[in-house]
């Protein structure tokens, strides 16, 4: 059996952080399908905006976690071309 090694360059966090890029990426999706499910199911009243402000909550999570954790693979990158030359 081989043993698969990691690259020497790589940061003991990046793996963590492209966990945390695809959890925001499904919270957004899931909260998007709570969106449309509470604006195509619901009839208008203070339940579906209750629904659809939660579903807003989730997206704006998922956006956030994502958006961080794109930051911290661009940050990477940065810092792999600089420490290169």
């Amino acid at each position: 059996m081989k043993k698969t090694s990691k690259p020497q360059n790589q940061i003991p966090g990046l793996d963590r952080s492209f966990q945390r890029f695809r959890l925001g990426l499904a919270l957004f999706f899931v909260g998007f399908v709570i969106l449309y499910g509470a604006d195509q199911l619901l009839e208008p009243s203070l339940q579906q905006e209750i629904v659809a402000a939660l579903a807003l909550i989730i997206i704006a999570m998922g956006v956030g976690l994502a958006l961080i954790a794109e930051l911290i693979f661009v940050v990477y990158r940065i810092i792999l071309f600089f420490s290169s030359k």
